[in-house]
């Protein structure tokens, strides 16, 4: 089966166990990750579009795009993972794709009338720092 490519590798049966722990932890791992990928992106993300971005960002961390031998590390994987200063990067990004969306979304429809009550209402809301940020930008935009 391994010549045949159905499977990665014969796997000894004193190592078994360990080796199929690891690879569900790996899966597990994944999925978590996929579903922040998820959350981050909006619901119309796939599954398997949220694990190629996952694969994609690690295989960019590690200088090693398309290289699927270094994929398959499950340790380097694992504390690539643990760290989640290696992918909040791509997660702020698709989270503030998926509000420029909405926002575009929102303007093409009649729910825009209602755009500066929701805006005063989020300012509100806002931590006073924040609230200056956000409004020296709109500011910036309106010129």
């Amino acid at each position: 089966m391994a010549a045949k490519g159905v499977i990665g590798k014969v796997v000894d049966w004193e190592e078994s166990r360990a080796f199929f722990y690891r690879r569900l932890r790996r899966r597990v791992s994944e999925d978590a990750l996929a579903k922040e990928v998820k959350e981050a992106a909006g619901e119309k993300l796939s599954h398997k579009s949220a694990l190629e971005s996952i694969m994609r960002w690690y295989l960019a961390s590690k200088g090693s795009e398309g290289d699927s031998e270094k994929w398959n590390e499950d340790e380097s994987f694992f504390a690539w993972k643990d760290d989640p200063k290696n992918y909040e990067k791509y997660l702020e990004e698709l989270k503030a794709e998926r509000v420029s969306k909405w926002f575009s979304h929102l303007a093409e429809s009649s729910d825009v009338k209602a755009l500066p009550n929701g805006l005063s209402l989020l300012l509100n809301k806002m931590h006073p720092s924040k609230r200056e940020q956000v409004m020296d930008g709109l500011r910036q935009l309106l010129g």
